[in-house]
């Protein structure tokens, strides 16, 4: 794996492990809908598999979990699925993916995909990275020539600070942000921030910011000549 923290700055583990998770979870608050605790008869829904001996024991712990979980933090809805190798060998939903309809949520129930944007796009990176298509520790600018946020301090933006969240950026862009109903393109989005001025130093601070992952997604469509969507 290529590190998004330089061994030299900081002792940190990569920030995206090349070896896919063996356990995937999706769970949201539906707005409207109201919490409901994982019942036994998760295994029978739709698109459900069930789990082999081998896994039982896991799968146990984890409905336990979920059920925890859920009446915690007064989720309605949760997906779920474990892969082993290549082999999926448990998936199912627990709730309810629409409680007015009354539909349940099943392993196909799709979900907002929020937070999973950050580490398709760092993936995306890190693999152009691999090819060496895209320089980690280069400015953003070599990139994206445009890209010309206020930063009154002397280190430029790199690429690993994009990807590790200190690159000082606003924590939202001005358009396309996680509020606009828009549907601005990438790159109108990443071109907004022209308007805004670093908070601090890039390399100083971890600060989140999905601007700085747009940056990223912009990053990747300028190297492949593709839009963002077409090379996830």
């Amino acid at each position: 794996a290529l590190p998004f923290y330089s061994p030299a700055r900081r002792r940190a583990q990569p920030l995206v492990p090349v070896r896919a998770a063996r356990c995937v979870a999706r769970g949201v608050a539906l707005r409207g809908a109201r919490a409901r605790t994982p019942s036994a008869r998760a295994q029978s829904r739709p698109d459900s598999i069930a789990p082999d001996a081998a896994h039982a024991p896991v799968v146990s712990a984890l409905t336990t979990a979920i059920a925890r979980a859920m009446r915690d933090y007064q989720l309605p809805a949760l997906s779920i699925a474990i892969v082993d190798g290549n082999r999926t060998v448990w998936a199912t939903g627990f709730g309810a993916a629409d409680s007015v309809h009354h539909l349940p949520a099943t392993a196909a129930t799709v979900y907002r995909v929020g937070e999973l944007s950050s580490l398709i796009t760092t993936i995306g990176i890190e693999q152009l990275a691999e090819q060496h298509r895209v320089d980690l520790d280069a400015p953003a600018e070599r990139y994206l020539p445009g890209f010309h946020p206020a930063n009154p301090f002397k280190s430029a933006i790199t690429i690993r600070e994009l990807a590790s969240h200190r690159s000082g950026l606003v924590r939202e862009p001005p358009t396309g942000g996680y509020a606009d109903t828009t549907a601005p393109s990438l790159a109108r989005t990443v071109e907004s921030l022209d308007s805004t001025a670093l908070v601090v130093a890039p390399g100083t601070r971890v600060k989140p910011s999905n601007a700085g992952i747009a940056t990223l997604g912009d990053i990747i469509q300028q190297v492949t000549h593709q839009p963002f969507a077409a090379y996830a």
